[in-house]
Parts: C-alpha cells; structure tokens; sequence
C-alpha cells in the first residue's frame, strides 16, 4: 500500500511497478510526493544431487493423503507414482 506522507492517506497501488514509482499526487490533501520501489533479493537453494529418505504417507495442504519422500538436505519433496 501507497501511503501519502503528510496525511498518512492510504492510496491503492496500479500493481504496475512502472505506474507505482514516481510523482503522485495525494486526492485526499493533494500533496506531491514521490514513490521509490525497493526489491530485496530472495534466495533459494536446492541440491544438485538429492539424498532422498524413504517414502512415507503424509497429510499435503487440502489434508489429503499422499506418499512422499524428502531430501534429507534441502528439504525437496517426491511424490510417489502409482
């Protein structure tokens, strides 16, 4: 969310990075402020050879059952084909 600096307005992104960065003005007060985007970076790691553990049925998201197993490193999901 967008807030406008002096009147603390919350003011609705475009969802546009391009559109949001830059100039706006706030509708409420009418003051002229500038918006900066700022990215943080996000990592994540995987192995390049998985050391997976044995198959064990477990409960995914929705609760239903499925089998899987798990790298014992990174933590790599394999469902098992049937």
């Amino acid at each position: 969310m967008i807030e406008c600096p002096k009147c603390k307005e919350a003011i609705e992104p475009y969802g546009n990075h391009e559109e949001d960065a830059g100039e706006h003005e706030c509708d409420d007060c009418g003051f002229k402020f500038i918006v900066e985007i700022d990215y943080e970076p996000s990592y994540s790691e995987r192995c390049v050879e998985h050391k997976f553990g044995e198959f064990k049925t477990v409960k995914d998201r929705c609760g239903c059952n499925c089998v899987a197993r798990y790298c014992e490193y990174c933590g790599s999901c394999e469902l098992k084909q049937e």
